[in-house]
């Protein structure tokens, strides 16, 4: 090996904080101390943006304001397209994410994809806005006994990037804290049974997914029942969709192909009477029958 080879060979090292593997011509000529010890520019540039602890919620508005880099870094951890972060928000979802170690471990853009675990926080809290001018400041601060006290800090979302594509268990929340969402990623696309639940948490609705294709849909009453089942195909229902009362009993059986009725779809009364009995031909009705609960004919009997 020539004198030129050994000027400009590459090396390959590995960053101490993040163990992204570098391949560098000028890492060759650095001595073995200062290989063991390297840091990537972008671990760096995190470093270089981390506050002094010490009166952190007063040096964070102001360092959002001049500090480009820790600006951007900061906005990381907002919903993508979020214009503008309230004072309140800055102090305390910046003061959280240093002292938990997220500013400087999650949210991660390594060779311009997203990768690692991602936590992703309401640009408002828990309210739906803040002001954001003295005329909205005014009329904000105007109805302070009646609103809702600030939450700053809630969490919208979280879970894990792999070169920039959704991979394992995602979570979304209320605006209250409580969970709204949650299920698996694979490869970017949903997989596999995705919960959903309200704000109150006492009932909740499942998809299940196949490669990112929803297939099949359930809903439950607070009490634990089945509300309702829907199958899917390409997106549309197919096959039997079915839907109950709240104590369990039968209230709607149909039949579907390719998202139209197809077939035979009853409606039941709450007793288990039938009450309607329709037929379908691709969409098309072709007859009906409408029932008394004592199973008299109110009207129908004849094909359309």
């Amino acid at each position: 090996m020539g004198i030129f080879d050994k000027l400009f060979k590459k090396t390959e090292v590995k960053c101490k904080v993040c163990d992204e593997i570098i391949h560098s011509d000028f890492l060759a000529n650095q001595p073995p101390s200062a290989l063991r010890n390297y840091t990537c520019s972008y671990c760096k540039q995190i470093s270089a943006t981390k506050p002094v602890l010490d009166n952190l919620e007063e040096s964070l508005e102001t360092r959002f304001i001049e500090d480009k880099v820790f600006r951007e870094r900061l906005a990381l951890f907002f919903p993508e397209g979020t214009e503008y972060i309230h004072d309140e928000i800055i102090r305390a979802v910046g003061k959280e994410l240093i002292t938990n170690g997220n500013f400087e471990n999650t949210n991660k853009i390594i060779k311009n994809k997203k990768q690692g675990l991602w936590v992703t926080y309401y640009s408002n809290g828990n309210h739906d806005e803040l002001p954001t001018e003295m005329l909205d400041l005014i009329e904000f601060n105007r109805n302070r006994e009646t609103r809702q006290e600030l939450v700053p800090a809630v969490i919208f979302f979280e879970g894990a990037y792999k070169d920039d594509k959704q991979e394992g268990l995602w979570k979304f929340y209320h605006k209250n804290g409580q969970l709204a969402l949650s299920g698996e990623m694979i490869n970017g696309k949903e997989d596999g049974l995705w919960k959903s639940y309200p704000e109150n948490g006492r009932s909740y609705s499942q998809r299940e997914y196949v490669d990112g294709q929803y297939v099949n849909y359930k809903e439950y009453f607070e009490n634990g029942n089945l509300k309702t089942e829907f199958h899917y195909k390409n997106g549309e229902r197919h096959g039997k969709n079915n839907e109950y009362y709240e104590d369990g009993s039968k209230n709607i059986i149909s039949n579907y192909n390719e998202g139209e009725l197809h077939g035979l779809r009853e409606q039941y009364y709450p007793s288990g009477n039938i009450e309607t009995k329709t037929t379908y031909n691709n969409g098309i009705q072709y007859t009906h029958i409408h029932l008394s609960e004592d199973g008299d004919v109110i009207d129908g009997g004849s094909e359309y």
